[in-house]
C-alpha cells in the first residue's frame, strides 16, 4: 500500500506523479515537480527525436548515445563524473522502453485535470533548460492551485546537484524563506497555499 506523503519527481515522470495527485488526492501531502513539462503532445523537438533517434535504437544501448543524451539535456557545468553516472543509468533502460515511453509521451495531456490537484506543489526549474521552457512552468503555476515556482539560474534539464530537490520537502516555508540567494521565486496566481 502507498501511504500518504510527499511525491517528488523529475521531468517526464512528473506526469505520473501528477496523475496520482489527480486520481488519489488523499494519498498526497504535497508535490515537488522538477523540470516538469506541461504536456509533450505536439512537441516538435521530441517528435523529431523519437523519429530520428529512438526509432533506430537497439539493444544494447550504445554508450555514445547515453553520453550524448545526458550531455545534450544538461547545463554546461555538469561534472564529468555526474555525466558518467547518469549515462550509466541510461544504459540500463532497454531500447523498447525508450521507444514506447517517448512515443506515449507524445500523446499524453492532463492539463485539463490539473485544477483538481489539492496538494501544495513546488515547481523547481532551471532557466538553462532547453527542453522544458519557462512558459511551461508559468502555465503549470496557473493550472495547479497552490503551486509555487523556484527558478535556478544556469541549470539545464539535467541538474548538476545544485538544486534543492535533494533536500526537500521544505514545505510549508515560503519559497522566499528557503531559496538560495541566487534563485528567483514566484507565487502562484492565487497567492499560494
Amino acid at each position: 500500500m502507498i501511504e500518504l506523503g510527499w511525491r517528488s519527481s523529475r521531468t517526464a515522470s512528473c506526469l505520473v506523479v501528477r496523475r496520482v495527485a489527480v486520481d488519489r488526492p488523499e494519498r498526497v501531502d504535497g508535490l515537488v515537480l522538477e523540470a516538469s513539462p506541461t504536456t509533450l503532445r505536439g512537441h516538435h523537438g521530441l517528435a523529431a527525436f523519437v523519429a530520428s533517434v529512438l526509432t533506430g535504437l537497439r539493444d544494447p544501448i550504445d554508450p555514445a548515445f547515453a553520453s550524448s543524451f545526458v550531455a545534450d539535456t544538461s547545463s554546461g557545468q555538469i561534472k564529468p563524473e555526474v555525466l558518467d553516472r547518469l549515462a550509466g543509468e541510461v544504459l540500463k533502460v532497454p531500447a523498447h522502453v525508450w521507444q514506447e515511453s517517448f512515443t506515449d509521451l507524445l500523446d499524453y495531456d492532463d492539463l485539463d485535470q490539473l485544477g483538481s490537484i489539492t496538494a501544495p506543489t513546488m515547481l523547481i526549474w532551471g532557466d538553462g533548460d532547453a527542453i522544458v521552457d519557462r512558459h511551461m512552468q508559468e502555465r503549470l503555476t496557473e493550472l495547479i492551485p497552490h503551486a509555487d515556482l523556484l527558478v535556478y539560474p544556469g541549470i539545464g534539464h539535467t541538474r548538476d546537484g545544485r538544486t534543492a530537490s535533494a533536500s526537500l520537502p521544505m514545505w510549508p516555508l515560503s519559497p522566499i524563506d528557503r531559496a538560495p540567494p541566487e534563485c528567483e521565486t514566484g507565487r502562484s496566481a492565487d497567492g499560494g497555499p
